[in-house]
């Protein structure tokens, strides 16, 4: 029996990804035009992920506070490559991210002029849809600085944080269609036909690097509400 395609998808997959099409839409629009339509479309899957973990804390009564949102994060490391650090300095919680296993992925292929776009507002963007009102400062990330990424969350209480009270973390071939139906619709939205075939270019290269099943389950997602739990 061959191996199950589902089982191919972690952060890495999600990682490459993300540069491949970031490359093959920055070849296609230039780097100005570029970048600024990936930055948009990162934005649009990081608000619809914090909609979701928000929908989440509210079914179980929770309050929109930043310890909900550290609590009720969609993912778990299926790699094992992260490194940080989690400290509570005053009323803010601080996570220092010392290996990160996106940025692995992106410098092992060459790819980090690419994926550092998406780290520009991945994080902001969370926070923005599961709650505007709350802080967050980014003071430096690994792709971007060379320096730890270093987030200081505003009023991020540590202990205790709220337990959830359902699973929250999705597996890793939905973060990966959820990420590529949200880079399709903003490309498509901005670039019309060329940013499509920038996205179709990025997944055969996930195709050939993984194998059509890996492909075929990111198409299998593009028709699902990712505004909804």
């Amino acid at each position: 029996m061959g191996q199950n395609p589902t089982s191919l998808f972690t952060e890495t997959t999600h990682a490459l990804l993300f540069a491949w099409i970031a490359r093959a839409v920055i070849q296609q629009a230039g780097p100005q035009r570029g970048e600024g339509v990936l930055r948009l479309a990162v934005r649009r899957y990081g608000e619809q992920r914090g909609r979701r973990m928000a929908q989440r804390a509210r079914r179980d009564g929770m309050d929109l506070g930043m310890p909900a949102f550290l609590a009720y994060g969609e993912w778990r490391s299926a790699t094992g490559l992260g490194q940080q650090e989690l400290s509570q300095p005053g009323q803010d919680a601080r996570l220092v991210v010392l290996r990160c296993p996106w940025n692995e992925a992106w410098n092992q292929d060459g790819l980090g002029v690419y994926g550092r776009l998406y780290c520009r507002e991945i994080d902001r963007a969370l926070l923005r849809g599961f709650n505007p009102a709350l802080s967050l400062e980014v003071r430096s990330t690994l792709s971007n600085d060379g320096l730890p990424c270093d987030f200081l969350f505003r009023g991020g209480a540590l202990s205790p944080l709220p337990r959830p009270h359902h699973t929250t973390v999705q597996p890793w071939g939905y973060h990966t269609g959820h990420l590529y139906a949200a880079l399709c619709t903003v490309l498509n939205q901005e670039l019309g036909e060329a940013g499509l075939r920038a996205a179709r270019d990025g997944l055969q290269e996930l195709e050939s690097r993984f194998g059509p099943g890996a492909a075929r389950v990111v198409i299998a997602y593009l028709d699902a509400d990712f505004d909804a739990v």
